[in-house]
């Protein structure tokens, strides 16, 4: 995983495990991450309304889904620290 936004896929397809598909569209369908930097995410809300939500009942759930692809990301890493590589 490269990208800021397959890892935010990746987030948004754990929270389905907790939450309908429908919520997940309803409230982080339209969200974009914007940066993910020292443990904080900045995410892009439409409306202020969605935002405060999104804070309120959600903040929990996003800071474990990402605690959890942190944990596989640095799982994968380290199964493939001892792994020799070969380019070209």
């Amino acid at each position: 995983m490269d990208s800021l936004q397959e890892i935010w896929e990746a987030v948004l397809a754990l929270m389905g495990q907790d939450m309908s598909s429908t919520a997940v569209q309803t409230w982080f369908g339209d969200a974009r991450p914007v940066e993910f930097e020292n443990g904080r995410l900045v995410l892009h809300t439409p409306s202020e309304f969605k935002k405060n939500l999104v804070m309120e009942k959600y903040s929990d759930l996003l800071a474990r889904g990402f605690e959890q692809m942190s944990l596989r990301l640095k799982d994968a890493l380290e199964r493939n620290s001892g792994k020799e590589r070969r380019w070209g």
